[in-house]
């Protein structure tokens, strides 16, 4: 995948846990930015995933192993 001036990539160890209605945005971006979650997991864990509850809103990608 190739990143684009305007997406903003993140990395994030293991289990990102997003409660009900949390909203992930990008502030003073252009309308086409996107946020990448790539989940790697760690030495204690070597795969992750993504976990969301109700009514979680993220414009984006997420990548994960596991």
């Amino acid at each position: 995948m190739k990143i684009r001036a305007g997406d903003f990539p993140f990395n994030i160890h293991n289990y990102p846990d997003l409660t009900a209605d949390t909203n992930v945005e990008l502030l003073n971006f252009p309308n086409n930015s996107n946020i990448i979650c790539n989940v790697l997991g760690d030495v204690s864990a070597p795969s992750g995933y993504m976990q969301s509850a109700a009514r979680v809103n993220i414009r984006g990608l997420i990548f994960a192993r596991g």
